[in-house]
């Protein structure tokens, strides 16, 4: 016998037992169950990459397909480069540190496309790889810092929906 544990009651169940058929006057013939055997053969793999072979012509080929030639990327334009660029040994100006420089010496409120095609313009700032809405990044970039700094610490002021000024009220550390 077994006894079981279920949420503190004692549960107890039988084992069933395997029994002999014995044949009786009455029963029936016992009838063998048949099991399916596992197939024991095993198959031969091809390889899925072609195998290399050394041969007196040429070391290194494979046998069957050609090999890829490398994917090549078109490289940027290095007369269109930044004037802030790595190449000149100054370091990249970040996309809120450009837009603060263009308020500034813009001096009227803007909105955030005019603000990235003016820092596009102008070299301070390009987005990285070709970046397809770098306004939308700049918007939210500037209301998250006026956000965490306050009104009062925030580089940028907000004047209308979509629209910033230099904050008058921030002073430079």
């Amino acid at each position: 016998m077994t006894t079981v544990v279920i949420k503190d009651k004692k549960v107890t169940s039988k084992k069933k037992t395997a029994k002999k058929a014995v044949k009786k006057p009455t029963d029936k013939p016992a009838v063998k169950k048949k099991t399916a055997k596992k197939n024991t053969v095993k198959k031969e793999t091809t390889p899925k990459s072609p195998q290399k072979t050394s041969t007196s012509a040429g070391v290194g080929k494979t046998d069957g397909k050609q090999p890829k030639a490398p994917k090549t990327t078109p490289k940027a334009d290095t007369a269109k480069a930044a004037p802030n660029s790595a190449s000149t040994g100054q370091k990249k100006m970040t996309q809120l540190n450009a837009a603060f420089k263009v308020l500034q010496e813009n001096g009227t409120e803007m909105n955030c496309k005019a603000i990235v095609e003016e820092m596009m313009e102008k070299g301070y700032w390009n987005p990285a790889k070709g970046g397809l809405t770098p306004q939308n990044t700049l918007n939210a970039g500037i209301g998250t810092e006026i956000r965490k700094k306050g009104q009062q610490d925030a580089r940028f002021k907000k004047t209308s929906p979509g629209k910033y000024i230099v904050n008058p009220d921030y002073k430079a550390e």
